[in-house]
C-alpha cells in the first residue's frame, strides 16, 4: 500500500503476480479505535489465464509465453507446474536439464535465442495431466522480471467401459482397442482392476476408475498413476492397473505404479 495512506486519498492495494487462484472478492474495511466501521468497499478480481486444450495421447503441445521486452543475457527462465516442480530451466545461455523434475526430463524444449524480444514458449511432449504452468523470468539477483500462466487442459479418453454386465468396446478410445481387459464377475468379487496390454510411453499418466449407478450418480472412484519407463521387457507384455473395491479395502485413493 502507499505511504501516508490515512490522508485523504488512495487506500488501494497492489497484489503482485496475481494467479488464477487469486480470483475472488476483496474487501477494504476501515475501523476507528473502537473497532466501529468507518468505510467498507469491495473489489472483484478476475484473473484471466491463457488456456490450451489438447487431446490425451497427443505427441506434444506448446505452452505460449511471449514478451516484447529485451531480457538481459544473464536472465533465468523457469517453467514450473502448480506443485512448483521445475518443468524446464534456461540459464546462462543454455538449458539446465539437471534442474528439471524427473517427470519432465527429456520431455521439454524451448527455442534458441529466447532472450531476445519474442518467444519463451515451451513445447511439452506427451502431455498427460491437466495443470497450470507458470513461466517466470528472473534477473541475476533473482528478482522477478516477468511472470505468466498457462492452463493446460488434457481431455480424458475412455480406456474401457463396463456396463450392463459386459464391456462396451464401441465406446472405447481407439488407442486402447484390443489392449484392455477386466476380470469376469468383477461386480461379485469387487476386483475392478484393469489389465493394460503392451504399455507404451504415451500411456504414462493418471487413470481414473469410476463407479456410476444407473441414475448417473458417482458412487466411488480411485486414481492410479502409471509411468512407463522407456523400452524394457515386461513379462506377458501386460500391466495391471489395480483398483479393488470393497468396504474394507485399505488401498489409498492415490497409488503410483511404474513399469
Amino acid at each position: 500500500m502507499k505511504r501516508n495512506l490515512l490522508k485523504p486519498g488512495d487506500l488501494s492495494l497492489n497484489l503482485k503476480y496475481p494467479t488464477y487462484r487469486d480470483t475472488d472478492t476483496y474487501t477494504c474495511t476501515i475501523y476507528n479505535r473502537e473497532e466501529h466501521i468507518l468505510m467498507k468497499k469491495q473489489v472483484l478480481l478476475e484473473v484471466k489465464v491463457y488456456q490450451v486444450e489438447v487431446d490425451s495421447g497427443a505427441e506434444s503441445v506448446q505452452l505460449p509465453c511471449k514478451t516484447t521486452v529485451h531480457l538481459p543475457e544473464d536472465a533465468k527462465v523457469e517453467w514450473t507446474d502448480r506443485n512448483n516442480r521445475k518443468v524446464h530451466v534456461y540459464q546462462n545461455g543454455s538449458d539446465q536439464p539437471e534442474q528439471q523434475d524427473d517427470d519432465y526430463r527429456g520431455r521439454t524444449e524451448m527455442k534458441r535465442n529466447l532472450l531476445k524480444p519474442g518467444d519463451l514458449s515451451l513445447t511439452l511432449k506427451y502431455p498427460t495431466d491437466t495443470d497450470t504452468y507458470i513461466c517466470t523470468v528472473y534477473n541475476r539477483e533473482e528478482h522477478i522480471l516477468m511472470k505468466k500462466q498457462v492452463l493446460l487442459h488434457v481431455k480424458g479418453r475412455t480406456v474401457l467401459l463396463y456396463q450392463n454386465r459386459s464391456d462396451q468396446p464401441e465406446k472405447q478410445d481407439q488407442d486402447y482397442k484390443d489392449r484392455t481387459e477386466m476380470k469376469k464377475d468383477l461386480l461379485k468379487t469387487g476386483d475392478l482392476s484393469l489389465t493394460l496390454k503392451y504399455p507404451k510411453d504415451t500411456d504414462t499418466g493418471r487413470y481414473m476408475c469410476g463407479v456410476i449407478n444407473k441414475d448417473g450418480d458417482f458412487l466411488r472412484g480411485k486414481t492410479v498413476k502409471l509411468k512407463v519407463k522407456g523400452s524394457i521387457q515386461i513379462k506377458d507384455e501386460t500391466v495391471d492397473i489395480r483398483n479393488r473395491s470393497s468396504s474394507t479395502d485399505p488401498t489409498p485413493l492415490m497409488a503410483d505404479q511404474s513399469v
